[in-house]
């Protein structure tokens, strides 16, 4: 048995702790305070902003907590900075790429945690730029980004994934003869 508390545990505890001069600094951020009324988008975890990253997969043995794969926390000090506390999803927002991907509408990409917040959780952000984005945002047919500068940074990453995982094509030894 794993020591480690899962990830859906700790999101819930941090989630009781939004205090109300927490949330007056988000709705000053221009974050919605709808935002505090949807379970399972925001929390406090020592001292910082948490969002869940990970899957909507609904646990069967649960009351309806979507599986979460990583914490974000968001430095509400300065909220361009933000830290997945475990690595474990390279994307803020997965499910809506999905949703994107069988709706057949374009995904809305967010600059920063924050942004995807302000947005009430509409969309995605990248947090892990290392991560090979085909994989993970490349099933939805358009990307609709933010800004110039995040849609110059998405082509970019995309084609350097592209150029990186060409994989080696060979023939068998044993066609080679034949043909």
């Amino acid at each position: 048995m794993s020591d480690r508390i899962p990830l859906e545990t700790v999101f819930a505890c941090a989630e009781l702790a939004i205090t109300w001069p927490i949330a007056q600094r988000l709705i000053a951020s221009a974050v919605p305070p709808t935002v505090f009324a949807r379970p399972g988008l925001v929390g406090v975890l020592e001292g910082a902003l948490v969002v869940p990253a990970g899957w909507a997969d609904w646990h069967d043995d649960g009351p309806g907590w979507p599986e979460v794969r990583d914490l974000v926390q968001i430095d509400l000090s300065a909220p361009e900075t933000w830290q997945p506390l475990y690595g474990g999803c390279p994307i803020l927002g997965l499910e809506q790429v999905d949703h994107a991907a069988i709706f057949d509408h374009p995904l809305v990409l967010h600059r920063h945690p924050l942004d995807w917040l302000r947005a009430r959780g509409a969309g995605a952000c990248v947090l892990d730029w290392s991560a090979d984005l085909r994989f993970w945002i490349g099933q939805a047919p358009a990307i609709t980004c933010a800004t110039r500068g995040l849609a110059k940074r998405l082509k970019e990453r995309l084609e350097e994934c592209a150029r990186w995982h060409q994989p080696r094509v060979t023939v068998a030894q044993t066609w080679r003869a034949a043909a």
